[in-house]
């Protein structure tokens, strides 16, 4: 069976240690919590998938666009947006920065809700 290579750029380490324990059997995952790790990951691997927080390294507009230029450099690969916004505000980042989706963090249904982006992108 085909693992997903999914990109987790993220820095709340909480988080990191759900996402990872969730997809553990799931997927190959990388994760990176420096904007410079991302731009190494991105440079010297392929992915599938690139999950990016809105406020990546608290820069918000800086991750908008790194996620932006990630979907323009690799248009193959899948780039979802991942926040504690709601959801009028992810859906406006999602439109105006040209990404395939946005997933809420700030729901109790998360990991069900990634579990499925999974499921429609890879199966």
């Amino acid at each position: 069976m085909y693992k997903p290579k999914i990109l987790l750029a993220d820095d709340d380490l909480e988080f990191i240690a759900e996402v990872r324990e969730l997809l553990k059997d799931q997927c190959e995952l990388t994760v990176a919590i420096r904007a410079s790790q991302l731009v190494e990951h991105l440079e010297t691997n392929k992915f599938d998938l690139l999950l990016m927080d809105v406020w990546f390294n608290d820069q918000r507009s800086g991750a908008l666009h790194m996620a932006s230029n990630a979907k323009e450099y690799y248009p193959d690969m899948k780039v979802v947006l991942i926040t504690f916004s709601g959801p009028a505000e992810l859906a406006k980042y999602v439109q105006e920065y040209g990404v395939d989706e946005g997933l809420r963090k700030a729901c109790d249904e998360w990991p069900q809700n990634l579990l499925g982006l999974l499921s429609r992108y890879f199966q």
